[in-house]
């Protein structure tokens, strides 16, 4: 490698690094994704393969800091196995592009991305996380291309950039005319499109909604017993005693930012995901008093709860207990996915549906929203998604993004009441309608009026059918270009030469 190709390495890292994660910025991956292709279009894979791995683990390690919840030695091996993949992905699109510089080859680029973003989401247990998509829903005009085809889509559509912007660099011909009036024609068809579903007037507001964030129930002054008696451990019948009180305590408090959600015109009230902690033995209670007021205040109230189970020693349930008006309940839904690391028990992945007249109502809990198969379930079918959260301060910003961007895909209006982190209400297409971010012990109620309908969207009629066209396309693209000439082959020195005239 000489020394441009290892400025293209440097470059592209940095790019990844500060346009992704904590600093969305899709201009930044584009240029990324372009000094990457060019360093390999350049360089020998003995040399770029493992150079762009460290690269990439670093850009990953600035990016995702504190992000991920896994030991050190697990999140870098993380790391490298997915450098090592996008590694085989820029190394097949530079193949490629020896063969030919055809406008077609920048399309091998983009479907592996999405082919790689696709397979994660289904088998890597931290789901769509660290998706290149994420620092494209805004702005909201290009993030509407997730309702065409999915996240997937808005990977495209960087990765898509970038390789053109490599290929226009690189080739400088008449070729290149022809593939930018391409380019430019999809790029402007999207916006249009993008523009046309944000522009009109908002749906007309029917609810109005309560994300309540209460005083944790592990307090300051009771953490430890708390923490113990809920598990089982042993300690004294007194701390049990103060224990129990405090869980009692907890339950007014909750109760307390309902009634003044009450007050404040809310009709359906959501707890934050697992604010309140107690046993299986105080469940009852808890449920109970939810109903009553539920049929006193003739509203919904979300009751997200964290139970644990001692006396049988079953896992923990994270749960949202949903009750009606009339104080039945309509639903209990358990979370259907772990964070990696945690222990709760696991729900049937099933998404709950209550109507309210001619709205349709459904949930799913944090970590689920990161998975968008799992949330393909609303499409077509729900108009409002409550998803109870539970973040923590360096992952914040980022998963509030992902959970938007599901709301876009299928159309919902999220409700999104949200721990130590941002709790948030959007409407169908992705425009916030109210937002609150929140620390560690702050507590709050953000509410807000609502749309009471969801919204047509394409990628929930067709599903991943664009990621799995883009993995047999890419596939088609990669074994079927054939080669052009003998002068096309061999390391490129576009970028080299445009350096060169510039001195």
């Amino acid at each position: 490698m000489n020394v441009v190709s290892w400025c293209c390495l440097l470059g592209g890292g940095v790019a990844f690094a500060f346009g992704q994660g904590h600093f969305p910025n899709a201009l930044l991956l584009i240029l990324g994704v372009a000094l990457f292709a060019q360093a390999f279009r350049s360089s020998r894979y003995r040399w770029v393969v493992p150079g762009s791995i460290l690269v990439l683990v670093g850009a990953w390690e600035i990016a995702y800091a504190g992000m991920i919840p896994m030991p050190t030695f697990a999140r870098f091996g993380m790391e490298i196995g997915i450098s090592l993949l996008l590694a085989g992905v820029f190394a097949t699109h530079a193949r490629v592009a020896r063969q030919s510089r055809a406008f077609v080859t920048t399309l091998v680029l983009p479907c592996g991305f999405v082919a790689f973003d696709m397979l994660s989401a289904r088998l890597s247990p931290g789901a769509s996380w660290g998706s290149l998509a994420y620092s494209l829903v805004e702005p909201l005009t290009f993030g509407q291309i997730a309702s065409l085809v999915g996240w997937t889509g808005l990977t495209f559509a960087i990765v898509w950039s970038g390789a053109v912007l490599q290929w226009v660099v690189e080739l400088r011909d008449g070729r290149v005319v022809r593939g930018l009036m391409a380019y430019v024609g999809v790029v402007v068809a999207l916006g249009a499109y993008g523009f046309v579903r944000t522009s009109g007037d908002p749906d007309p507001v029917g609810l109005s909604v309560a994300c309540v964030v209460a005083p944790s129930t592990f307090d300051d002054d009771n953490l430890e017993r708390v923490w113990r008696y809920t598990r089982g451990y042993q300690q004294s019948e007194s701390e049990n005693e103060l224990a129990r009180a405090r869980i009692a305590a907890s339950m007014d408090e909750h109760f307390a930012a309902v009634e003044a959600a009450i007050d404040g015109g809310a009709q359906i009230v959501v707890w934050a995901e697992v604010n309140p902690t107690m046993t299986a033995a105080e469940e009852p209670a808890w449920i109970d008093r939810g109903r009553a007021l539920a049929r006193e205040s003739g509203i919904w109230i979300g009751l997200a709860m964290s139970v644990f189970r001692p006396a049988t020693q079953e896992p923990t349930k994270n749960e949202l207990v949903m009750i009606r008006p009339d104080g039945e309940i309509a639903f209990t839904y358990l979370k259907a996915t772990r964070v990696p690391g945690s222990s709760h028990a696991v729900g049937d992945g099933v998404l709950p549906r209550a109507t309210i007249g001619d709205v349709t109502l459904s949930a799913a809990i944090c970590f689920d929203l990161d998975f968008p198969q799992l949330i393909a379930q609303c499409a077509g079918e729900v108009d409002v998604l409550c998803a109870p959260s539970n973040d923590w301060e360096e992952a914040a910003p980022s998963h509030a993004r992902m959970a938007r961007m599901r709301a876009i895909e299928q159309g919902v209006v999220l409700v999104r009441p949200t721990k130590d982190g941002v709790s948030l209400v959007t409407d169908s297409v992705g425009r916030v309608l109210a937002v609150q971010a929140l620390g560690d012990r702050d507590v709050g109620t953000l509410i807000a009026n609502i749309p009471v309908a969801g919204t047509w969207t394409l990628y929930g009629v067709i599903g991943d059918l664009f990621s799995w066209a883009c993995c047999g396309g890419g596939v088609l693209l990669a074994l079927g270009i054939r080669r052009e000439r003998a002068d096309v082959a061999g390391p490129s020195k576009g970028f080299e030469a445009v350096v060169a005239a510039g001195r």
